[in-house]
Protein backbone atom coordinates (compact mmCIF):
# COMPACT_ATOMS: atom_id res chain seq x y z
CA UNK A 1 0.00 0.00 0.00
CA UNK A 2 2.53 2.41 0.77
CA UNK A 3 4.92 1.65 -2.23
CA UNK A 4 1.25 2.37 -4.38
CA UNK A 5 1.11 5.96 -2.57
CA UNK A 6 4.68 6.49 -3.11
CA UNK A 7 4.50 6.08 -6.71
CA UNK A 8 1.75 8.03 -7.24
CA UNK A 9 2.71 11.07 -5.55
CA UNK A 10 6.18 10.62 -7.38
CA UNK A 11 3.98 10.57 -10.62
CA UNK A 12 2.11 13.99 -9.55
CA UNK A 13 5.47 14.95 -8.64
CA UNK A 14 6.56 14.54 -12.24
CA UNK A 15 3.24 15.49 -13.39
CA UNK A 16 3.22 19.03 -11.62
CA UNK A 17 7.32 19.96 -12.68
CA UNK A 18 7.01 18.77 -16.45
CA UNK A 19 5.58 22.35 -17.43
CA UNK A 20 8.20 24.12 -15.17
CA UNK A 21 10.66 21.84 -17.66
CA UNK A 22 9.45 22.99 -20.45
CA UNK A 23 9.49 26.31 -19.46
CA UNK A 24 12.84 26.43 -18.56
CA UNK A 25 13.75 24.90 -21.54
CA UNK A 26 12.46 27.57 -23.53
CA UNK A 27 14.27 30.52 -21.30
CA UNK A 28 17.51 28.92 -21.79
CA UNK A 29 18.02 26.77 -24.48
CA UNK A 30 20.65 23.93 -24.30
CA UNK A 31 24.19 24.94 -26.56
CA UNK A 32 24.79 22.65 -29.79
CA UNK A 33 28.34 22.63 -31.01
CA UNK A 34 28.17 23.96 -34.66
CA UNK A 35 30.53 22.95 -37.08
CA UNK A 36 33.66 25.46 -37.55
CA UNK A 37 33.25 27.56 -40.55
CA UNK A 38 34.93 27.68 -42.78
CA UNK A 39 34.50 23.28 -42.79
CA UNK A 40 38.01 22.96 -43.79
CA UNK A 41 41.12 25.37 -44.23
CA UNK A 42 44.30 23.75 -45.84
CA UNK A 43 47.57 25.66 -45.60
CA UNK A 44 51.13 25.01 -47.12
CA UNK A 45 52.01 21.72 -46.00
CA UNK A 46 54.79 20.97 -43.47
CA UNK A 47 55.17 17.70 -44.36
CA UNK A 48 57.31 15.55 -46.18
CA UNK A 49 54.24 14.17 -48.22
CA UNK A 50 53.78 17.82 -50.26
CA UNK A 51 50.43 17.45 -49.12
CA UNK A 52 47.87 20.44 -48.16
CA UNK A 53 48.01 20.67 -44.31
CA UNK A 54 44.22 21.01 -42.99
CA UNK A 55 44.59 23.84 -40.14
CA UNK A 56 41.70 24.10 -37.57
CA UNK A 57 40.43 26.81 -34.79
CA UNK A 58 43.57 27.73 -32.58
CA UNK A 59 46.24 25.92 -34.92
CA UNK A 60 49.52 28.09 -36.59
CA UNK A 61 51.90 26.39 -39.02
CA UNK A 62 55.41 28.38 -38.24
CA UNK A 63 57.61 28.54 -41.79
CA UNK A 64 60.65 29.33 -39.84
CA UNK A 65 63.82 28.98 -41.84
CA UNK A 66 65.21 26.42 -39.69
CA UNK A 67 62.30 24.69 -39.76
CA UNK A 68 61.43 24.42 -43.55
CA UNK A 69 58.70 22.90 -45.36
CA UNK A 70 58.38 20.25 -48.46
CA UNK A 71 56.84 20.70 -51.90
CA UNK A 72 54.83 18.43 -53.80
CA UNK A 73 57.46 16.80 -54.71
CA UNK A 74 58.83 16.22 -51.45
CA UNK A 75 61.61 19.10 -52.15
CA UNK A 76 62.76 21.06 -49.31
CA UNK A 77 62.09 24.39 -49.50
CA UNK A 78 63.04 27.68 -46.63
CA UNK A 79 60.62 30.03 -45.60
CA UNK A 80 59.37 32.18 -42.85
CA UNK A 81 56.42 33.42 -41.05
CA UNK A 82 53.16 31.98 -39.56
CA UNK A 83 49.89 31.63 -39.85
CA UNK A 84 47.37 30.90 -37.66
CA UNK A 85 43.85 29.95 -37.77
CA UNK A 86 40.53 31.14 -35.61
CA UNK A 87 37.17 30.68 -35.54
CA UNK A 88 34.91 33.84 -34.41
CA UNK A 89 31.11 34.95 -35.32
CA UNK A 90 30.57 32.05 -37.55
CA UNK A 91 33.24 32.60 -39.21
CA UNK A 92 37.22 32.24 -40.28
CA UNK A 93 39.97 34.42 -39.39
CA UNK A 94 43.50 33.09 -41.10
CA UNK A 95 46.83 35.75 -40.05
CA UNK A 96 49.38 35.64 -42.36
CA UNK A 97 51.85 37.31 -40.12
CA UNK A 98 55.60 37.81 -42.25
CA UNK A 99 54.91 35.10 -44.28
CA UNK A 100 57.32 34.73 -47.13
CA UNK A 101 57.21 31.55 -49.40
CA UNK A 102 58.10 30.07 -52.91
CA UNK A 103 55.88 26.81 -53.42
CA UNK A 104 53.87 25.02 -56.46
CA UNK A 105 50.94 24.57 -54.32
CA UNK A 106 48.35 26.88 -53.43
CA UNK A 107 48.92 28.70 -49.98
CA UNK A 108 45.50 28.47 -48.56
CA UNK A 109 41.81 27.02 -49.62
CA UNK A 110 39.16 26.73 -48.00
CA UNK A 111 36.07 24.30 -48.65
CA UNK A 112 32.51 24.07 -47.94
CA UNK A 113 30.61 26.25 -44.76
CA UNK A 114 28.81 29.25 -45.02
CA UNK A 115 30.97 32.07 -43.00
CA UNK A 116 33.47 34.12 -44.57
CA UNK A 117 37.30 33.46 -44.85
CA UNK A 118 38.70 36.59 -43.14
CA UNK A 119 42.67 37.11 -44.31
CA UNK A 120 44.21 39.04 -41.52
CA UNK A 121 47.47 40.72 -42.76
CA UNK A 122 50.40 41.22 -40.16
CA UNK A 123 54.38 42.87 -41.22
CA UNK A 124 55.34 41.75 -44.82
CA UNK A 125 53.84 38.63 -46.46
CA UNK A 126 55.33 37.51 -50.05
CA UNK A 127 53.94 34.31 -51.89
CA UNK A 128 55.28 32.55 -55.31
CA UNK A 129 52.98 30.08 -56.56
CA UNK A 130 52.56 27.31 -59.09
CA UNK A 131 48.38 26.65 -58.10
CA UNK A 132 45.70 29.36 -57.15
CA UNK A 133 47.26 31.03 -54.15
CA UNK A 134 43.97 31.67 -51.82
CA UNK A 135 41.49 30.31 -53.21
CA UNK A 136 37.94 29.76 -51.54
CA UNK A 137 34.76 27.59 -51.81
CA UNK A 138 31.61 28.78 -51.03
CA UNK A 139 32.81 31.48 -48.99
CA UNK A 140 33.67 34.78 -49.23
CA UNK A 141 36.85 36.18 -48.74
CA UNK A 142 37.78 39.69 -46.73
CA UNK A 143 41.11 40.98 -46.63
CA UNK A 144 41.91 43.23 -43.60
CA UNK A 145 44.97 44.13 -41.37
CA UNK A 146 47.28 46.50 -41.58
CA UNK A 147 50.35 44.55 -43.18
CA UNK A 148 51.28 44.06 -46.86
CA UNK A 149 50.93 41.08 -49.24
CA UNK A 150 52.78 40.79 -52.63
CA UNK A 151 51.25 37.33 -54.71
CA UNK A 152 53.50 36.31 -57.55
CA UNK A 153 51.29 33.85 -59.90
CA UNK A 154 53.76 32.16 -62.60
CA UNK A 155 51.55 29.41 -64.48
CA UNK A 156 47.97 28.04 -64.51
CA UNK A 157 45.85 29.40 -61.58
CA UNK A 158 44.71 32.72 -59.83
CA UNK A 159 46.51 34.80 -57.42
CA UNK A 160 43.30 35.29 -55.26
CA UNK A 161 39.58 33.54 -56.59
CA UNK A 162 36.30 32.19 -55.18
CA UNK A 163 33.64 29.87 -56.64
CA UNK A 164 29.95 29.31 -55.81
CA UNK A 165 29.03 32.94 -55.30
CA UNK A 166 31.76 33.81 -53.09
CA UNK A 167 32.81 37.33 -52.63
CA UNK A 168 35.78 39.44 -52.52
CA UNK A 169 36.35 42.32 -50.45
CA UNK A 170 39.60 44.03 -50.29
CA UNK A 171 39.31 45.73 -46.81
CA UNK A 172 42.40 46.39 -45.55
CA UNK A 173 44.32 49.55 -45.15
CA UNK A 174 47.40 47.63 -46.58
CA UNK A 175 48.75 47.59 -49.63
CA UNK A 176 48.16 44.31 -51.82
CA UNK A 177 50.74 44.03 -54.76
CA UNK A 178 49.16 41.02 -57.65
CA UNK A 179 52.04 40.04 -60.60
CA UNK A 180 49.79 37.61 -62.47
CA UNK A 181 51.86 35.78 -65.49
CA UNK A 182 49.66 32.99 -65.64
CA UNK A 183 47.08 32.92 -67.77
CA UNK A 184 44.35 33.34 -65.37
CA UNK A 185 42.82 36.36 -63.67
CA UNK A 186 44.81 37.79 -61.00
CA UNK A 187 41.23 38.35 -58.87
CA UNK A 188 38.58 35.96 -60.10
CA UNK A 189 35.05 36.07 -58.01
CA UNK A 190 32.27 34.02 -58.76
CA UNK A 191 30.04 36.74 -57.02
CA UNK A 192 31.26 40.14 -56.44
CA UNK A 193 34.18 42.01 -56.31
CA UNK A 194 34.75 45.46 -53.73
CA UNK A 195 37.31 47.78 -52.97
CA UNK A 196 36.88 49.46 -49.28
CA UNK A 197 39.58 50.47 -48.47
CA UNK A 198 43.92 50.46 -49.31
CA UNK A 199 45.91 50.15 -51.92
CA UNK A 200 45.71 46.87 -54.86
CA UNK A 201 47.92 46.51 -57.49
CA UNK A 202 47.68 44.04 -60.62
CA UNK A 203 50.50 43.28 -62.73
CA UNK A 204 48.83 40.85 -65.67
CA UNK A 205 50.65 39.32 -68.30
CA UNK A 206 49.15 36.35 -68.68
CA UNK A 207 46.52 36.29 -71.03
CA UNK A 208 42.92 36.68 -68.94
CA UNK A 209 41.49 39.64 -67.58
CA UNK A 210 43.12 41.27 -64.65
CA UNK A 211 40.29 41.55 -62.70
CA UNK A 212 36.84 39.34 -63.75
CA UNK A 213 33.87 39.37 -61.73
CA UNK A 214 30.49 37.05 -62.77
CA UNK A 215 28.80 39.91 -60.62
CA UNK A 216 29.27 43.47 -59.92
CA UNK A 217 32.31 45.39 -59.19
CA UNK A 218 31.68 48.40 -56.52
CA UNK A 219 34.82 50.62 -55.57
CA UNK A 220 33.86 52.48 -52.29
CA UNK A 221 37.13 54.05 -51.50
CA UNK A 222 40.40 53.13 -51.80
CA UNK A 223 43.25 53.24 -55.01
CA UNK A 224 43.27 50.34 -57.52
CA UNK A 225 45.83 50.32 -59.87
CA UNK A 226 46.45 48.22 -63.45
CA UNK A 227 48.45 47.09 -65.76
CA UNK A 228 47.29 45.18 -68.83
CA UNK A 229 49.67 43.99 -71.36
CA UNK A 230 47.50 40.69 -73.18
CA UNK A 231 44.62 41.10 -75.35
CA UNK A 232 41.77 41.19 -72.44
CA UNK A 233 40.41 43.44 -70.12
CA UNK A 234 42.33 45.19 -67.39
CA UNK A 235 38.78 44.93 -65.39
CA UNK A 236 35.43 42.97 -66.62
CA UNK A 237 32.14 42.56 -64.78
CA UNK A 238 29.65 40.35 -65.64
CA UNK A 239 27.64 42.62 -63.51
CA UNK A 240 27.84 46.95 -62.96
CA UNK A 241 30.53 48.37 -61.92
CA UNK A 242 29.70 51.28 -59.43
CA UNK A 243 32.11 53.93 -57.95
CA UNK A 244 31.54 56.19 -55.48
CA UNK A 245 35.10 56.85 -53.89
CA UNK A 246 38.82 56.46 -54.38
CA UNK A 247 40.99 56.23 -57.63
CA UNK A 248 41.30 53.69 -60.24
CA UNK A 249 44.19 53.70 -62.85
CA UNK A 250 43.97 50.88 -65.97
CA UNK A 251 46.67 50.93 -68.46
CA UNK A 252 46.04 48.88 -71.11
CA UNK A 253 48.73 47.80 -73.58
CA UNK A 254 47.10 44.78 -75.44
CA UNK A 255 45.89 45.07 -79.04
CA UNK A 256 42.77 44.54 -78.32
CA UNK A 257 41.45 45.02 -74.49
CA UNK A 258 39.35 47.05 -72.91
CA UNK A 259 39.93 49.55 -70.06
CA UNK A 260 36.84 49.41 -67.99
CA UNK A 261 34.39 46.64 -69.20
CA UNK A 262 30.78 46.17 -67.80
CA UNK A 263 27.68 43.78 -69.39
CA UNK A 264 25.51 45.93 -66.91
CA UNK A 265 25.19 49.32 -66.32
CA UNK A 266 28.45 51.98 -64.81
CA UNK A 267 26.91 54.24 -62.17
CA UNK A 268 30.61 56.70 -61.71
CA UNK A 269 28.91 58.93 -58.56
CA UNK A 270 32.66 60.38 -57.28
CA UNK A 271 36.09 59.61 -57.04
CA UNK A 272 38.56 59.52 -59.76
CA UNK A 273 39.29 57.25 -62.87
CA UNK A 274 42.20 57.47 -65.05
CA UNK A 275 41.85 54.75 -67.80
CA UNK A 276 43.93 54.83 -71.30
CA UNK A 277 44.97 52.36 -74.41
CA UNK A 278 48.54 52.81 -74.26
CA UNK A 279 48.86 50.59 -77.24
CA UNK A 280 48.73 53.08 -80.45
CA UNK A 281 47.51 50.12 -82.49
CA UNK A 282 44.87 48.79 -80.15
CA UNK A 283 41.80 49.36 -80.98
CA UNK A 284 40.27 48.73 -76.95
CA UNK A 285 38.21 51.21 -75.13
CA UNK A 286 38.93 52.79 -72.14
CA UNK A 287 35.35 52.65 -70.53
CA UNK A 288 33.02 50.06 -71.78
CA UNK A 289 29.23 49.41 -71.17
CA UNK A 290 26.58 47.53 -72.52
CA UNK A 291 23.99 49.52 -71.17
CA UNK A 292 23.94 52.79 -69.76
CA UNK A 293 27.18 54.73 -68.43
CA UNK A 294 26.11 57.58 -65.70
CA UNK A 295 28.76 60.21 -64.64
CA UNK A 296 28.23 62.16 -61.52
CA UNK A 297 30.59 64.67 -59.34
CA UNK A 298 33.56 62.66 -60.73
CA UNK A 299 36.70 63.15 -62.46
CA UNK A 300 36.94 60.62 -65.53
CA UNK A 301 39.83 60.24 -68.16
CA UNK A 302 39.26 58.00 -70.73
CA UNK A 303 41.93 58.32 -73.40
CA UNK A 304 41.94 56.36 -76.26
CA UNK A 305 44.81 54.98 -79.34
CA UNK A 306 44.54 58.27 -80.69
CA UNK A 307 44.80 55.94 -84.23
CA UNK A 308 42.63 53.26 -83.45
CA UNK A 309 39.88 53.68 -80.56
CA UNK A 310 37.19 53.93 -81.74
CA UNK A 311 35.83 55.55 -78.51
CA UNK A 312 37.13 57.30 -75.43
CA UNK A 313 33.61 56.14 -73.41
CA UNK A 314 31.09 54.02 -75.10
CA UNK A 315 28.10 52.48 -74.95
CA UNK A 316 26.18 49.86 -77.79
CA UNK A 317 22.52 48.72 -78.65
CA UNK A 318 20.81 52.34 -78.31
CA UNK A 319 21.85 53.09 -74.44
CA UNK A 320 22.98 56.38 -73.13
CA UNK A 321 25.20 58.38 -71.39
CA UNK A 322 24.31 61.14 -68.63
CA UNK A 323 26.55 63.67 -67.12
CA UNK A 324 25.51 65.45 -64.66
CA UNK A 325 27.19 68.33 -63.19
CA UNK A 326 30.33 68.68 -60.64
CA UNK A 327 31.74 66.39 -63.08
CA UNK A 328 34.83 66.63 -65.19
CA UNK A 329 35.52 64.63 -68.59
CA UNK A 330 38.53 63.77 -70.54
CA UNK A 331 38.07 61.80 -73.58
CA UNK A 332 39.98 61.01 -76.95
CA UNK A 333 38.51 58.40 -79.92
CA UNK A 334 39.36 57.92 -83.27
CA UNK A 335 35.84 58.13 -84.02
CA UNK A 336 33.58 59.68 -81.06
CA UNK A 337 35.40 60.76 -77.92
CA UNK A 338 32.17 60.31 -76.30
CA UNK A 339 29.78 57.47 -78.43
CA UNK A 340 26.36 57.19 -76.63
CA UNK A 341 23.00 56.43 -78.67
CA UNK A 342 21.84 59.60 -76.60
CA UNK A 343 24.10 62.67 -75.23
CA UNK A 344 22.33 64.13 -71.53
CA UNK A 345 24.53 66.91 -70.07
CA UNK A 346 23.24 68.70 -67.01
CA UNK A 347 22.04 72.29 -68.55
CA UNK A 348 21.88 74.07 -65.20
CA UNK A 349 25.60 73.66 -65.06
CA UNK A 350 28.37 75.89 -66.03
CA UNK A 351 30.35 74.14 -68.10
CA UNK A 352 34.12 75.09 -69.53
CA UNK A 353 34.67 73.24 -72.71
CA UNK A 354 38.75 72.94 -73.79
CA UNK A 355 40.06 71.26 -77.53
CA UNK A 356 43.17 70.13 -77.40
CA UNK A 357 45.92 71.72 -78.11
CA UNK A 358 46.37 69.82 -81.76
CA UNK A 359 43.07 70.56 -82.18
CA UNK A 360 42.44 72.36 -85.71
CA UNK A 361 38.78 73.04 -85.71
CA UNK A 362 35.72 73.50 -83.12
CA UNK A 363 32.41 72.14 -83.34
CA UNK A 364 29.41 72.02 -81.06
CA UNK A 365 28.59 68.94 -79.33
CA UNK A 366 24.26 68.84 -79.19
CA UNK A 367 22.97 66.66 -76.36
CA UNK A 368 19.61 65.97 -75.63
CA UNK A 369 18.42 68.83 -74.29
CA UNK A 370 19.45 71.08 -76.71
CA UNK A 371 22.50 72.52 -75.30
CA UNK A 372 25.63 72.83 -77.13
CA UNK A 373 29.46 72.26 -75.71
CA UNK A 374 32.58 72.51 -77.90
CA UNK A 375 34.15 69.82 -79.64
CA UNK A 376 37.35 69.89 -80.52
CA UNK A 377 38.64 67.74 -83.74
CA UNK A 378 42.56 67.06 -83.98
CA UNK A 379 43.86 67.52 -86.48
CA UNK A 380 45.06 63.80 -87.59
CA UNK A 381 41.17 63.39 -87.51
CA UNK A 382 40.21 61.84 -84.02
CA UNK A 383 38.32 63.24 -81.65
CA UNK A 384 39.15 64.77 -78.32
CA UNK A 385 37.14 66.73 -75.59
CA UNK A 386 37.40 68.41 -72.51
CA UNK A 387 34.48 68.69 -70.22
CA UNK A 388 34.47 70.16 -66.80
CA UNK A 389 32.49 71.91 -64.71
CA UNK A 390 33.44 75.79 -63.52
CA UNK A 391 35.47 75.02 -60.11
CA UNK A 392 34.39 77.41 -57.25
CA UNK A 393 35.94 79.39 -54.10
CA UNK A 394 34.50 80.64 -51.51
CA UNK A 395 34.91 83.66 -50.88
CA UNK A 396 36.80 84.88 -53.65
CA UNK A 397 39.18 87.31 -51.56
CA UNK A 398 39.81 88.26 -48.23
CA UNK A 399 41.87 90.84 -46.32
CA UNK A 400 45.14 90.17 -44.01
CA UNK A 401 45.94 93.06 -41.36
CA UNK A 402 50.06 92.94 -40.78
CA UNK A 403 49.24 94.94 -37.30
CA UNK A 404 48.88 91.87 -34.85
CA UNK A 405 46.01 93.67 -32.30
CA UNK A 406 43.96 93.70 -35.49
CA UNK A 407 40.73 90.95 -35.97
CA UNK A 408 42.18 90.75 -39.37
CA UNK A 409 45.45 89.23 -38.35
CA UNK A 410 44.57 85.60 -38.76
CA UNK A 411 44.65 82.77 -40.53
CA UNK A 412 42.27 82.82 -43.85
CA UNK A 413 40.56 79.75 -44.96
CA UNK A 414 39.12 79.11 -48.18
CA UNK A 415 36.49 76.67 -48.85
CA UNK A 416 37.00 74.38 -52.34
CA UNK A 417 34.28 73.28 -54.69
CA UNK A 418 36.57 71.08 -57.30
CA UNK A 419 33.40 69.86 -58.92
CA UNK A 420 34.90 66.29 -59.80
CA UNK A 421 38.26 67.40 -59.95
CA UNK A 422 40.93 67.52 -57.29
CA UNK A 423 43.08 70.53 -56.64
CA UNK A 424 46.38 70.22 -57.77
CA UNK A 425 48.59 73.39 -56.49
CA UNK A 426 48.31 76.82 -55.60
CA UNK A 427 50.75 79.80 -56.94
CA UNK A 428 51.44 82.95 -56.02
CA UNK A 429 53.07 84.80 -59.75
CA UNK A 430 55.78 82.26 -60.68
CA UNK A 431 55.86 80.25 -56.94
CA UNK A 432 54.13 77.28 -56.09
CA UNK A 433 53.37 77.28 -52.42
CA UNK A 434 54.16 74.42 -50.51
CA UNK A 435 51.20 72.79 -48.57
CA UNK A 436 52.26 72.33 -44.39
CA UNK A 437 53.87 75.20 -44.37
CA UNK A 438 52.43 78.11 -46.59
CA UNK A 439 48.70 76.29 -46.49
CA UNK A 440 47.32 73.28 -44.58
CA UNK A 441 45.05 71.08 -46.78
CA UNK A 442 41.69 70.76 -44.53
CA UNK A 443 39.57 67.02 -45.46
CA UNK A 444 36.30 65.35 -45.12
CA UNK A 445 37.06 62.05 -45.26
CA UNK A 446 39.56 61.78 -47.87
CA UNK A 447 38.54 64.62 -49.52
CA UNK A 448 39.77 67.85 -49.14
CA UNK A 449 37.02 70.62 -49.05
CA UNK A 450 39.45 73.86 -48.25
CA UNK A 451 42.71 75.53 -47.50
CA UNK A 452 44.09 77.26 -44.80
CA UNK A 453 46.63 80.26 -45.37
CA UNK A 454 49.05 80.13 -42.71
CA UNK A 455 50.18 83.49 -40.84
CA UNK A 456 53.58 83.30 -39.53
CA UNK A 457 54.84 81.43 -42.54
CA UNK A 458 52.96 82.31 -45.43
CA UNK A 459 50.99 85.87 -44.68
CA UNK A 460 53.16 87.78 -42.85
CA UNK A 461 55.50 87.63 -45.09
CA UNK A 462 53.77 89.21 -47.86
CA UNK A 463 54.10 92.82 -48.53
CA UNK A 464 51.38 95.33 -48.18
CA UNK A 465 49.55 95.59 -51.17
CA UNK A 466 47.09 93.15 -53.22
CA UNK A 467 47.88 89.46 -54.36
CA UNK A 468 46.52 87.08 -56.68
CA UNK A 469 46.59 83.81 -55.73
CA UNK A 470 45.85 80.88 -58.80
CA UNK A 471 44.17 77.78 -57.27
CA UNK A 472 44.76 75.07 -59.88
CA UNK A 473 43.08 71.81 -60.57
CA UNK A 474 43.97 68.31 -62.19
CA UNK A 475 41.30 68.90 -65.13
CA UNK A 476 42.72 71.88 -66.47
CA UNK A 477 40.69 74.36 -64.29
CA UNK A 478 41.84 77.61 -62.04
CA UNK A 479 40.36 79.83 -59.98
CA UNK A 480 41.70 83.05 -58.61
CA UNK A 481 41.79 84.34 -55.15
CA UNK A 482 42.49 88.06 -54.38
CA UNK A 483 44.05 88.79 -51.13
CA UNK A 484 44.60 92.19 -50.02
CA UNK A 485 47.62 92.54 -47.31
CA UNK A 486 47.72 95.80 -45.00
CA UNK A 487 48.99 97.42 -41.80
CA UNK A 488 46.61 99.65 -39.95
CA UNK A 489 49.37 99.89 -36.97
CA UNK A 490 49.68 103.29 -35.52
CA UNK A 491 52.44 105.82 -36.51
CA UNK A 492 54.44 106.22 -32.87
CA UNK A 493 54.61 110.40 -31.91
CA UNK A 494 57.68 111.40 -30.37
CA UNK A 495 57.45 112.46 -26.82
CA UNK A 496 58.97 116.14 -25.81
CA UNK A 497 60.98 116.82 -23.16
CA UNK A 498 62.98 120.39 -21.68
CA UNK A 499 65.85 120.12 -24.45
CA UNK A 500 62.91 120.10 -27.07
CA UNK A 501 62.16 123.77 -25.56
CA UNK A 502 65.49 125.83 -25.66
CA UNK A 503 66.06 127.50 -28.66
CA UNK A 504 68.73 125.52 -31.06
CA UNK A 505 70.43 126.02 -34.22
CA UNK A 506 68.04 127.29 -36.69
CA UNK A 507 65.36 127.68 -34.23
CA UNK A 508 63.38 131.06 -35.75
CA UNK A 509 61.86 132.43 -31.95
CA UNK A 510 63.56 136.30 -31.67
CA UNK A 511 66.53 137.04 -29.35
CA UNK A 512 65.76 140.43 -29.28
CA UNK A 513 63.97 141.19 -25.74
CA UNK A 514 67.16 139.37 -23.94
CA UNK A 515 69.56 141.79 -25.85
CA UNK A 516 67.66 144.66 -24.74
CA UNK A 517 67.67 143.68 -21.19
CA UNK A 518 71.25 142.55 -21.22
CA UNK A 519 72.16 146.17 -22.68
CA UNK A 520 70.32 147.85 -20.43
CA UNK A 521 71.40 146.30 -17.59
CA UNK A 522 75.38 147.38 -18.49
CA UNK A 523 74.34 150.72 -19.47
CA UNK A 524 73.09 150.68 -15.71
CA UNK A 525 76.39 149.21 -14.17
CA UNK A 526 78.61 151.88 -16.17
CA UNK A 527 76.35 155.38 -14.89
CA UNK A 528 76.72 153.43 -11.36
CA UNK A 529 80.18 153.49 -11.25
CA UNK A 530 80.84 156.63 -12.82
CA UNK A 531 78.51 158.44 -9.98
CA UNK A 532 80.54 156.42 -7.66
CA UNK A 533 83.42 157.52 -8.47
CA UNK A 534 82.43 161.01 -8.91
CA UNK A 535 81.20 161.56 -5.51
CA UNK A 536 84.80 160.81 -4.11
Amino acid sequence: MMSLIKSKTIKRMFVGLLPLAILFGMVCPVHIAQSVVPTTVSILPEAADGALTQITDGQSRNYATSHGYKDSTGTANAGRGTISYSTTGGNGVLTLDGVDLTTDNGLVTATGGNGDLEIVLVGTNSITSTKSTIAATSNNIKFSGTGTLTISQNTAGNAISTTTAGNIDFATTANIALKQAAGAAAVNSAANITLTNGNVSITQSGAADAITATGNVAIKDGNLDINQSTTNAALKAAGTFNMTKGAVMTKNAGATGNGIDATGTITISGGKIDSSITNANSTGVPIYSAENITISGASVKAMGSAGHSPYGISTVNGKNIVINKGSSIEALGNTNAINPANLTIDDTATWTAMAGQTASTATKLKETKGSEIVKAMAANGYDYIRLYNEVTLEPKSSTFDKYTASKEHTEITVSVNPNGSALSEIRLGNRALQVGRDYVLNYNGSDPVSVTLQVREFLEKLPVGRHVLTFSFDNGATADFALNVVDTKPEEKPVANQEDKLPKTGDETSILPELLLLTVGVFTIIIATKKKLLSK
